[in-house]
């Protein structure tokens, strides 16, 4: 990875965000930071897929790996596709002044999604799930190569009322503890796991 100074205490890293964070940490930080804020990214990142493949989220977690209090912050926009980033930047001041006085628990990031104004309130959520249909739209360059669009702008929302998409849409802003241990607890004692776990690669499995 290379590192570009922009300014005093100012640099950019051509890896992924979670790249920055490991690389800041290792490297270019005189001291452990206090808090770790990922964003403000343009564009909800709401729901299972986003999350997922999320790089704001993705640093925040990095910096929680860290042990250090980190947040996601998302942004919605408004109908004219603007994003108030003054209102968002007040919200996350507050947000890390009450992150710093009590603290996370270990191993939790929180994932922040802030809709356009008038905003409800603030909800803590849990995560959701979003469809779009179609999933996969195909067209066609003036040279007649196809390229996709990963599904249509208005996805079906899926999760109830306290889900991160659910609150996010109706004008709520959605924190959601994120946990960094994503083991299914629940499924360990089931057969199919502890008839995986009594395979015999000594022999030949078929």
């Amino acid at each position: 990875m290379r590192v570009q100074k922009i300014k005093a205490d100012v640099f950019a890293v051509d890896g992924t965000p979670a790249d920055c964070i490991y690389l800041a940490f290792k490297k270019l930080l005189p001291r452990t930071p206090d808090i770790i804020i990922s964003g403000i990214n343009p564009g909800p990142n709401v729901g299972q897929q986003d999350i997922s493949y999320s790089g704001t989220v993705s640093a925040a977690i990095q910096g929680t790996f860290f042990e250090v209090p980190s947040m996601a912050i998302s942004a919605i926009a408004d109908r004219d596709g603007d994003f108030h980033y003054w209102e968002i930047a007040r919200f996350i001041m507050k947000t890390a002044i009450r992150v710093l006085g009590g603290g996370l628990p270990p191993g939790v990031t929180l994932n922040i999604n802030i809709p356009p104004p008038p905003i409800k309130g603030a909800k803590i959520t849990t995560v959701g799930q979003k469809r779009y249909v179609p999933e996969i739209i195909e067209k066609k360059d003036p040279r007649e190569s196809a390229y996709y669009w990963l599904g249509r702008g208005s996805p079906t929302l899926i999760g109830g009322q306290n889900t991160d998409v659910q609150a996010a849409h109706q004008g709520f802003i959605s924190i959601t503890p994120l946990h960094t241990d994503m083991t299914d607890y629940g499924a360990l004692t089931l057969p199919i796991f502890k008839s995986l776990a009594s395979l015999n690669f000594s022999k030949k499995l078929l």
